[in-house]
């Protein structure tokens, strides 16, 4: 993504189905452009039209829009959230510790092995979950304008934006992954789908599979509870942030 300014806003450039659109945050700018928004979801719909400012005053949550050829087809609502501590999601935690920072540090450090062991000790044996729940960013709130639906749309924001603003704000807010709450209908029809992110990294790209699970432990109901560990990305970002004056 590229910055660009859009009135007083700086905005994110984005490709969405070989289409350049923009990732703005939600500002008075563009309360009159949400009037005839409809996502064929009632929730969603009066969530943007009616909610969304009031939520951001007052600091609930932070509301991003995309607009593609200067119209809004969809948005996206952030907020603070935690999570359970459940046997399974604290063993994939664990299992990101003790593989992905071996990689990183060999990475980082290079041929310096006694400080490469020694910093995988202090972060692997050091570390421990006790806490009853997990700090994860909740997407509260997501919706694609019914005109836009089935056309790869939705899966690209969240693969171009979604994912990208989630690992960018745990690194640096302190949060694990990414929860949200959706109907059963809707996880098996769009989120159980595997999204695929490209990272630019000097003159390569970087592709990683990202995959939304149900909580373990829920209920089988309409409803559903899923989240999205980012943490082997979290461990990237921070390493090498630590390791800046090695």
């Amino acid at each position: 993504m590229s910055t660009s300014e859009t009135g007083t806003e700086k905005c994110e450039k984005i490709y969405v189905s070989d289409e350049e659109c923009e990732i703005c945050q939600f500002t008075y700018r563009f309360v009159n452009k949400l009037g005839s928004f409809d996502c064929d979801a009632d929730e969603q719909n009066r969530f943007i039209r009616e909610l969304a400012v009031g939520h951001y005053i007052v600091g609930l949550n932070n509301t991003f829009l995309l607009l593609c050829n200067g119209k809004v087809i969809g948005f996206a609502s952030f907020s603070n959230s935690s999570l359970s501590t459940f046997k399974e999601i604290k063993e994939e935690i664990y299992n990101y510790i003790r593989d992905y920072v071996k990689t990183k540090l060999d990475e980082l450090i290079g041929e310096d092995q006694k400080t490469k062991e020694e910093l995988y000790d202090i972060i692997t044996k050091s570390f421990d979950i006790s806490y009853s729940k997990l700090p994860f960013i909740l997407l509260g709130q997501l919706g694609i304008h019914k005109d836009h639906q089935k056309r790869g749309v939705g899966k690209a924001f969240i693969e171009e934006f979604v994912i990208k603003y989630s690992i960018a704000y745990c690194i640096k807010n302190n949060c694990l992954g990414i929860m949200l709450h959706t109907t059963r209908e809707l996880y098996e029809k769009f989120y159980i789908k595997d999204f695929r992110v490209k990272f630019k990294e000097g003159n390569k790209v970087r592709e990683v599979m990202y995959r939304f699970k149900e909580v373990p432990g829920q209920k089988k109901t309409s409803m559903v509870t899923l989240y999205c560990l980012l943490v082997a990305d979290i461990i990237e970002g921070r390493l090498q942030r630590f390791l800046e004056q090695l």
